[in-house]
């Protein structure tokens, strides 16, 4: 089941992983690295918008799930426990 959450992540999510492949998002990272730095905030928007809906039901902000651990990021950080 968490493959198959996984391929409709990739497939539905073309601007982080082109040729629904896990490892676009590093291609988008490096590319958008050339216009500039990129930030472990991007870093983990990206991967949050991108992979947020293999955890539902789980804390979201402006409808993005969080997955494990977090209740919001930036800063109001707050871990769940």
């Amino acid at each position: 089941m968490l493959m198959q959450s996984l391929g409709r992540a990739l497939r539905s999510s073309p601007k982080y992983f082109a040729g629904e492949r896990p490892g676009g998002l590093y291609d988008w990272a490096k590319e958008r690295s050339k216009q500039q730095p990129i930030r472990a905030t991007d870093l983990l928007s990206a991967v949050l918008e991108g992979l947020g809906s293999i955890w539902p039901g789980r804390t979201a902000v402006d409808g993005v799930p969080l997955g494990d651990g977090l209740a919001s990021f930036g800063s109001r950080t707050k871990r769940l426990d």
